[in-house]
């Protein structure tokens, strides 16, 4: 009986699509997918099939596992605001208002102000953007999605501070979509502030398996 079963397991994770099983008996989530999304075959990052070299992060991978982001906060830092009523984030980012901030106006609407300040929705889209038909899929595309809004000024070390220690019994990452003003081309040190929140944070944040800082290296940086 035993023999049996375990000859037809392969047949029934082939039929049933999303069920592994193995002996002794378990089962683990699995999840083939292939995005429909739009520009999803210009996503390189995601998957690198046609180049000349494997350049993807095996993101494909992990969606196959059933990792899509369920369950993970994801706060976004931004000079410019997110616009989380987009069409590719409002499902992602609707239970998670109370966790969007903005400190340059001391206001909880994060939302973008300017046009053309699309810079932390942009990053935020490579992070959650719907599973769709339309435009990208994000990496996390399950991912529930916040929004911080800073000024990003040099000296306004409280303000940063403050900014990557929101919310943090929640907050799993902390993707730092920013630089500071005027100093594109340099790297600059953070104060005393925001090294304490973020040490903190690493410490006690994501309800005390520390939380994730993601800096960009220098995202401006002209070669």
């Amino acid at each position: 009986m035993a023999s049996s079963a375990r000859e037809s397991a392969p047949l029934l994770s082939l039929l049933v699509g999303y069920l592994i099983f193995s002996f002794p008996l378990t089962f683990c989530s699995y999840v083939e997918i292939i995005p429909e999304d739009e520009y999803y075959p210009q996503q390189w990052y995601a998957r690198s099939d046609g180049l000349d070299y494997e350049a993807d992060m095996d993101i494909m991978g992990a969606w196959e596992q059933g990792s899509s982001g369920s369950y993970i906060y994801v706060s976004v830092i931004s000079r410019a605001g997110l616009q989380y009523f987009h069409d590719e984030l409002s499902e992602n980012s609707a239970n998670a208002l109370d966790a969007c901030y903005d400190f340059v106006h001391n206001s909880p609407d994060a939302t973008t102000k300017a046009p053309g300040r699309s810079h932390g929705t942009a990053i935020a889209g490579i992070i959650s953007a719907q599973r769709n038909e339309h435009c990208i899929i994000g990496v996390a595309y399950n991912s529930t999605l916040s929004a911080v809004r800073i000024s990003g000024a040099i000296g306004h070390d409280a303000e940063i501070g403050k900014a990557l220690s929101f919310s943090r019994s929640i907050t799993d990452v902390y993707c730092n979509a920013w630089l500071f003003a005027g100093e594109q081309q340099q790297f600059v040190p953070v104060g005393p502030i925001t090294i304490a929140n973020i040490t903190t944070g690493i410490k006690e944040g994501r309800r005390g398996t520390g939380s994730i800082y993601i800096f960009p290296a220098n995202p401006s940086y002209t070669y």
